[in-house]
């Protein structure tokens, strides 16, 4: 009997054999699906993370470009304002400009408010006056690097800070938080030095910030962490804060701030040594780490200008994605090895996974898509086809979905099949751009709507030189293309005559220039003579009407080819193309006999003049700057010669203008250091008696490199500039300081006489600024003489009578100086309550040659003054011949070399003890 055994256990054994052998198939065939299924849901992941991280960083990028755009309009915005503020409140001293006049002024031009700076002898720069009464007594010395750029500007030089905005004369700090409040601000500083403070205005940064609001990457962050569950935290780091002590108070927003969008919570110990790095090069880095048993991931990502973006992922539903794949292919796994000799082909041939991945990137791709379309307006993705064309991949957001466009109609489809030409032509253009340098942008016009479009190449990983496809968004940018607009109008065209401002009208010069290099231009400074008395006699609400009727009047005669501009004030501007100088000069005529008939503003008819200054292109200057500084010397030249016509500028003049401005600015200089400055004294005779009765003070300037310097060289550059106030301040302070330190010193009381300018004259509270002069040095006012000239007292007789019973209230005694040589009303004169006339020392030198009119003249006031009871002072008496003259026709006093010249302080006392014997010893 054969035995079968062995032929079985070989079967078994086969069968067993061939059973592994197809079980450990099946389970690497599955474990391999799993993980390449595994594999491309993660690439999926990263894909669509890499596109949402590119739009994230685009917008940012795009959003700090548009905030600067802004920012930039409201520097130029204010500098024009402050250059307007600045001519209003010319030649002003800073207790003269008070609070309410600031508040209308900051009202007038929309500012949130005004602050006035000065430059103490010690450095501090405290604010005097301001429109917001907290702002007062806060001192610049403690701002930093904003203190090195106002004092900068308060010493004329260029500003070194390569922070905010600055112009000649001007500096803007960025967005500041302010010391008083809790908003913040953009603050200008203007300085020119025409006024003894410095203007600063001001104004709420809070549009700036509704923009970033509005346009910027928060609202987006937001929207994709409510679309994305797995987003924990998305962050834009701003490095160089962040690594500093966080400061209490968020000063300087775009400095200061350490998380300047989104939230960051999840902080690890790896963070700051991240941030270090990415500092000295950029970072791409992510890693694992855990929180409250929350298995999490954090992902960096280098931005420009030292920031950083951070996002933190929730590992947790990616995990149980992984999960789900492990129980699917599990399952899968237990049916075909049941089933592996029955289904075992059609098992092998089922898609496991294409199925699984697809339904992990429909996943991934309707939240996706979700995002997209509550973003403002669209995000795409494309990539070229086969042949090279741009198909679309991706297409989403609230604008698409109002066209009727999305991904499942546009998918694949060529650019050009879809959109409009022209769009589809600048579409492809930066495409084309974005392949080749990896990023571009665009704005384009649909409907009547404006969007800009921020385009990125996404490249592979692995491969940096292979771009995959192109991701980019758009949004709608109307409204900040309409407040651009209306910013762009403001900061170069003129609110009250609708003229271009200064700003545009030096942008349109260099143009001119640049355009016309080889042709002929010529440059008008128009000026309106005597506008501020209309100003003050009228009001400025007149005055504007006038302005406008003015600038109106003025276009009217003026060809289309001409540029009218008005630069500030009662200033106008005017470009004339390839005109050459007769044609100049008929148009200066032109613009004089325009303004000739009188200008009827409510019921008041008003007679104006101009003043024209030309500069001539290329001859007189070949950049705007030079042109209009000649332009503006040679209108100067125009009003000095009796104004109402034009002048054209020579290079004379530029000389003379030099020379002025250095006295100006060292003069400046001398009055802070107050070194330079010193006091000599003239005794006055009385030739009754033969004795001293009096000492006029005598302003002396002792430059440190120039030496000494005539008072007829630097007195009328002080008239002009408005330097003359302070300088006749500290001459009064200084000359009464010194009397009573005679006094004290046991010399007999005196007369002291101290010349008054015109300007001062005309100070409303020129009677309480010398009676406090009076009480801070102590002398009696019954010492105290002050000169007016004659010209000065006859400008406005009603302020003269009214500020002259002033001054005698208070005491001091008042003299007519220069008597002459003005055109006195004898009925004036007679009213006046003055106790001295001094004849002009022209006469005085006109009698050595026994001219029979001087002589006349000379014995006419003489004998007026004593009908007047008034005592006569002749100045300049240098001969014995002159003296005697006077003796004989009754003058009461004399001045002059004939008796005594100036003398230092300290030789006053002698020389008046020795000539009088008065002295008194103790």
């Amino acid at each position: 009997m054969r035995d079968f055994r062995p032929q079985e256990t070989t079967l078994t054994q086969v069968l067993f054999r061939t059973g592994m052998i197809i079980f450990l198939c099946s389970l690497i065939a599955f474990f391999s699906i799993y993980t390449l299924t595994k594999k491309e849901f993660e690439q999926r992941i990263n894909e669509e993370l890499l596109s949402i991280t590119e739009i994230i960083k685009q917008s940012i990028e795009s959003t700090h470009e548009s905030t600067k755009t802004l920012e930039h309009l409201v520097d130029l915005r204010l500098f024009t304002i402050s250059e307007v503020i600045a001519e209003e409140l010319k030649g002003k001293r800073i207790d003269e400009v008070t609070r309410e006049e600031l508040i209308e002024i900051s009202k007038k031009w929309g500012l949130s408010n005004i602050s006035l700076l000065v430059l103490e002898e010690d450095g501090d720069i405290p604010v005097v006056q301001s429109t917001d009464p907290d702002e007062i007594g806060l001192n610049a010395k403690d701002w930093g690097y904003w203190y090195t750029a106002i004092l900068e500007l308060f010493e004329g030089k260029s500003i070194s800070v390569n922070r905010g905005f600055s112009q000649p004369h001007y500096w803007i700090g960025p967005l500041s938080l302010s010391e008083v409040n809790d908003h913040h601000y953009k603050y200008a500083y203007y300085y020119d030095g025409q006024t003894d403070f410095m203007i600063n205005p001001y104004i709420k940064a809070e549009d700036i910030y509704q923009f970033m609001d509005k346009s910027g990457p928060t609202q987006l962050i937001n929207k994709i962490k409510e679309s994305y569950n797995h987003t924990r935290e998305i962050a834009v780091i701003n490095i160089p804060a962040y690594l500093k002590e966080k400061p209490a108070r968020i000063i300087e927003p775009i400095t200061d701030k350490p998380v300047l969008y989104g939230t960051h919570e999840y902080i690890t110990e790896q963070d700051e040594l991240i941030f270090r790095n990415s500092l000295e090069a950029p970072v791409f880095e992510r890693f694992s780490f855990k929180r409250d048993e929350e298995a999490l991931e954090k992902i960096f990502v280098s931005l420009p200008e030292d920031r950083l973006l951070t996002i933190v992922l929730d590992l947790q539903s990616q995990r149980k994605v992984q999960s789900y794949l492990i129980w699917v292919f599990s399952g899968f796994y237990l049916l075909a090895t049941m089933a592996i000799f029955i289904l075992g082909r059609l098992v092998a041939r089922r898609p496991v996974k294409k199925l699984q991945a697809e339904r992990e990137r429909l996943k991934v791709a309707e939240e996706f898509k979700r995002t997209a379309e509550l973003l403002p307006s669209a995000i795409y993705k494309c990539k070229k086809d086969s042949n090279g064309v741009f198909v679309f991949t991706y297409l989403e957001g609230t604008v698409t979905s109002m066209l009727g466009l999305g991904t499942q109609n546009v998918l694949d489809r060529h650019i050009e099949d879809i959109l409009p030409k022209r769009l589809s032509h600048n579409f492809i253009t930066a495409l084309d751009l974005a392949y080749v340098e990896g990023s571009s942008d665009f704005t384009f016009t649909l409907g009547n709507r404006t969007y800009h479009s921020v385009l990125k190449a996404v490249v592979d990983p692995d491969d940096s030189t292979a771009v995959l496809e192109v991701a980019g968004y758009s949004i709608d940018i109307t409204e900040q293309v309409k407040a651009n607009e209306r910013i762009h109008h403001l900061a170069y065209y003129d609110s009250l005559t609708a003229l271009p401002n200064r700003a545009c009208f030096l942008e349109t010069l260099d143009l001119a220039i640049n355009e016309n290099s080889e042709k002929c231009l010529s440059l008008l400074f128009i000026d309106l003579d005597g506008f501020k008395q209309i100003n003050d006699t009228l009001g400025h609400n007149l005055g504007d009407i006038l302005l406008q009727q003015v600038s109106r009047r003025l276009r009217s005669g003026l060809d289309k080819s001409a540029f009218l501009a008005r630069m500030a004030g009662d200033e106008f501007t005017l470009i004339l193309e390839n005109y050459q100088r007769q044609e100049t000069e008929e148009s200066c005529k032109l613009i004089i006999h325009a303004l000739k008939e009188p200008f009827l503003i409510e019921n008041h008819e008003i007679y104006i003049t101009t003043s024209i200054g030309v500069s001539l292109f290329p001859d007189d200057g070949e950049d705007s700057q030079t042109l209009l500084k000649n332009a503006d010397m040679a209108m100067y030249a125009s009003k000095q010669q009796g104004k109402n016509g034009y002048h054209f500028y020579q290079a004379e003049m530029n000389e003379k203008n030099v020379c002025k401005m250095k006295i100006r600015h060292d003069l400046h200089q001398a009055l802070i250091q107050g070194k330079e400055l010193s006091l000599v004294y003239q005794p006055q005779h009385c030739l009754e008696t033969n004795q001293i009765i009096g000492l006029e003070a005598l302003l002396r300037w002792q430059h440190p490199t120039k030496g000494f310097i005539s008072p007829a060289d630097f007195i009328p550059v002080a008239e002009e500039s408005g330097l003359i106030e302070p300088l006749g301040d500290w001459v009064l302070y200084e000359g009464c300081r010194q009397f009573q330190q005679w006094l004290h010193a046991g010399m007999s009381p005196l007369r002291l006489s101290i010349n008054l300018s015109a300007r001062q004259f005309k100070q409303r509270d020129l009677a309480e600024r010398i009676e406090k002069t009076l009480a801070e040095t102590g002398m009696d006012p019954a010492y105290l003489t002050l000169e007016i000239t004659e010209s000065a007292s006859m400008e406005d007789t009603l302020h003269t009578i009214q500020t002259l019973n002033q001054l005698r209230k208070i005491g001091v005694k008042i003299s007519i100086d220069d008597f002459g040589t003005g055109y006195s009303s004898l009925k004036y004169l007679k009213d006046l309550p003055i106790q001295h006339l001094k004849i002009d020392h022209s006469f005085i030198w006109e009698m050595r040659s026994t001219d029979r009119v001087a002589l006349a003249i000379v014995k006419s006031i003489i004998d007026l003054a004593q009908n007047l009871q008034l005592r006569v002072v002749a100045e300049g008496v240098e001969t014995k011949e002159e003296h005697d003259l006077l003796l004989e026709m009754g003058c009461h006093e004399i001045q002059g070399y004939y008796f005594s010249r100036p003398m230092m302080p300290e030789q006053i006392f002698d020389f008046v003890q020795e000539k009088n014997s008065l002295l008194v010893h103790d």
